[in-house]
């Protein structure tokens, strides 16, 4: 399988990054790392995510503080979202 990440979920890596960097720039590039291991759960296990109401392929993964929404099909997993715990959704 492979990882496509959306326009949007690009957009929040860089968001999380934006604000670590400015508070502290070595947790800022461990966050992120640790975003992009966390794909690997649904590359192997797709299914492995709980499903999200009222989207019918939709399922999310909780990887330590930070919830990641993603849609995968036969070959593709594709990351739509990724948040910090505490963000308002």
């Amino acid at each position: 399988m492979t990882a496509v990440w959306s326009y949007r979920s690009k957009a929040d890596l860089m968001r999380i990054f934006d604000f670590y960097e400015q508070r502290n720039p070595r947790y800022a590039v461990e966050a992120i790392d640790f975003i992009e291991k966390a794909v690997e759960l649904p590359l192997l296990f797709p299914s492995a995510g709980r499903k999200v109401r009222r989207m019918s392929n939709v399922r999310e993964i909780v990887a330590g503080d930070f919830l990641l929404r993603y849609e995968a099909t036969d070959d593709t997993v594709t990351i739509l979202r990724v948040w910090h715990g505490r963000e308002k959704r």
